[in-house]
């Protein structure tokens, strides 16, 4: 059995096999390390889901849900190359991300980044058990996160939401996602507010409360 630092988050920058006995302690025998260098495959199904990046290690005071991590062999945000999500992955996203927490004055290590399709190679239709299965990973990080405040990124966050069942203490909030697309293609009361509002909200939207 897997032993666990103080702050189990902590093990995301040294042992990766100890990320994904944390994600899922519940069911820790079906797990094992894969491949580092592209993130942690569950023994039981073909999901490779890509850890955390280590500087982004807690204590926390915000977290987020993206959208999902890419192909694993092709396009997307980079964690296909890195094997882990994180704000310094270089695309696009990660980079918009990064400015709002520096605006905001957060840390990275109080950051936490999520996925509302965890694993790599999603399909392109997400339908509601695809999402719940997805959320049930989320829960369980924001709950050992402590955090108060969880960012919901785009309509796949938005619609994971249903099933995060988070409690009453914990705040949402649904905001562009921090892609090029999502930001021009974001509404408010159903009109397209332009990519520069929707990029001004998103960073707005990280201030801690």
């Amino acid at each position: 059995m897997a032993q666990f630092a103080r702050n189990p988050f902590a093990a995301f920058c040294d042992k990766t096999v100890l990320l994904l006995s944390f994600l899922y302690r519940d069911d820790l025998v079906a797990y094992a390390e894969e491949d580092t260098l592209r993130g942690l495959k569950l023994l039981t199904t073909d999901k490779i889901i890509p850890a955390i990046a280590s500087y982004h290690c807690g204590p926390y005071k915000l977290a987020a849900i993206l959208q999902d991590p890419g192909t694993i062999h092709g396009s997307g945000c980079n964690a296909q190359i890195t094997g882990e999500i994180g704000v310094l992955n270089g695309d696009p996203t990660a980079k918009l991300c990064k400015e709002a927490l520096e605006v905001n004055k957060i840390k990275l290590s109080e950051y936490l980044p999520m996925n509302a399709v965890p694993w790599y190679d999603a399909p392109a239709s997400r339908g509601k058990a695809i999402l719940r299965e997805g959320a049930h990973h989320n829960r369980r990080l924001i709950l050992q996160s402590g955090v108060r405040t969880v960012l919901l990124l785009g309509k796949n966050a938005w619609d994971s939401e249903q099933f995060l069942e988070l409690p009453s203490y914990i705040e949402t909030r649904r905001l562009p996602h921090p892609g090029r697309l999502g930001l021009i293609h974001y509404r408010e009361n159903g009109v397209r507010i332009g990519s520069k509002k929707a990029r001004q909200k998103l960073i707005s939207g990280f201030a801690l409360s």
